[in-house]
């Protein structure tokens, strides 16, 4: 069980070791360092850590390029990053499209440094994301959680961010069901294995019986057969935690599940008003003359559109790769179409008009540089949102795809657990 915060420090002296173990307490960070580029890529590719702390001093001339290869080509956001120097007035930011979380001073005493380092991984940030602005602290998000281990409530209980959410507990699922009927929650976090009603047996309840796909749910248990999973999944769950829990990155996991739900219910139209009645089987207009009942009930009985989903249009030629898109790929957010060719992307795209193209560069006759061009020059498309997707690491064919207006860059293999996230960042990067 992880309850640590995963730290990859690079320097290029050996010194700078004990200058960080004597600042950040082992009780808390799992540290490890690198003092070269290719250490660094291994650490960062096997592990991904929760921050980088970057040295100034001894780094200064690497910064830029870690920065950079942590944030455009990895296309991560998730992970702090954190530069420590020793002089306030010779230090140089770095640009806000690097998105360092902390400029820390190496004067400061040990106990304030690692209290700032531990204030980057507040959540304030991330319930920005879901509101549009900070929420205040009784605007939190509601969080049920059903448990009826008292080991694993007391975990919860003191890891789970009081900043994000109003916590309540509840320890079978009759419990569950009640609590959810008068409170209302945002979120659900669902054991399986409950007393008097089984976790499942609630999720159909909510999502079947009630109809309400209002609530994200999900799903914690030592349970995790793929049956079991497919179950919840085709009841309508947005995310599934496997025991013994991941505390590190458990508040992130659940506001990252609650944020996919948001995206997949926002577009949704509103509710009809009912219409003013008039008399003798009439009803008025806003004029006040009276018009058929049977032609306004004909209007209000129109059903509800559907969840407007983001057309995404993958074209890559690796089989392997498009089953992983298809398979991470939010269902609720994203309807996706797949081309295996440079011409049947076009195709695609001239048919489908889609609002996203994942475009691989590499293809046997022709290189996807090449759609990307077809599309922002000859068709003159400025507007759709095309992000590329390849193992190319070189500078030279990121800078040229940057030249032609894309949004976003992902490495592959890309990271499964970010990438709807990435995504719908780059989709209303682009609509802004």
């Amino acid at each position: 069980m992880k309850d640590m915060i995963d730290l990859i420090i690079s320097i290029d002296k050996y010194e700078a070791k004990h200058f960080f173990k004597r600042m950040l307490s082992p009780a808390v960070f799992r540290i490890r360092f690198s003092q070269n580029n290719l250490q660094f890529d291994n650490l960062y590719t096997n592990r991904r850590p929760d921050a980088i702390i970057i040295n100034y001093e001894v780094q200064s001339r690497y910064i830029s390029q870690l920065a950079g290869t942590v944030r455009n080509i990895q296309n991560d956001d998730m992970t702090k990053l954190i530069i420590v120097h020793a002089a306030k007035n010779k230090i140089e930011t770095l640009p806000n499209s690097y998105d360092v979380q902390l400029y820390l001073h190496k004067q400061l005493k040990a106990e304030k440094f690692q209290r700032r380092v531990l204030s980057c991984f507040h959540l304030t940030e991330l319930i920005d994301k879901i509101v549009g602005s900070k929420r205040m602290k009784e605007n939190r998000l509601k969080l049920l959680v059903a448990e009826d281990d008292e080991k694993i409530v007391k975990m919860y209980d003191k890891f789970l961010s009081g900043i994000a959410f109003d916590t309540r507990f509840v320890d079978n699922g009759t419990d569950a069901l009640i609590t959810y009927d008068q409170w209302k929650p945002d979120i659900i976090l669902l054991d399986i294995l409950l007393p008097k009603m089984p976790g499942l047996e609630v999720l159909k309840e909510i999502r079947v019986e009630r109809k309400d796909v209002k609530p994200a749910i999900i799903m914690a248990t030592s349970q995790g057969s793929q049956e079991t999973v497919k179950t919840c999944l085709q009841h309508g769950i947005q995310g599934y935690i496997i025991k013994p829990l991941d505390i590190a990155r458990l508040n992130r996991v659940i506001i990252d599940n609650y944020i996919m739900h948001c995206i997949a219910l926002n577009s949704k139209a509103p509710e009809s008003k009912p219409v003013e009645k008039g008399s003798a089987g009439k009803s008025k207009n806003k004029s006040g003359e009276k018009v058929s009942t049977e032609t306004q009930k004909d209007k209000s009985t129109t059903p509800t559109k559907k969840i407007n989903k983001i057309k995404v249009l993958i074209v890559d030629d690796d089989p392997k790769i498009i089953q992983l898109y298809n398979k991470c790929l939010s269902q609720k957010a994203y309807e996706i179409k797949t081309a295996m060719d440079i011409e049947e992307g076009f195709k695609a795209y001239q048919s489908w008009s889609p609002d996203m193209i994942i475009l691989d560069i590499l293809f046997p006759k022709m290189s996807g540089i090449e759609l990307l061009k077809d599309i922002r020059e000859k068709c003159k498309d400025q507007t759709t949102t095309i992000v590329m997707a390849t193992t190319q690491k070189k500078d030279a064919i990121i800078k040229e795809c940057m030249s032609h207006n894309i949004q976003g860059y992902l490495m592959k293999p890309f990271d499964i657990k970010s990438i709807n996230q990435s995504l719908y960042k780059y989709y209303q990067k682009n609509k802004k």
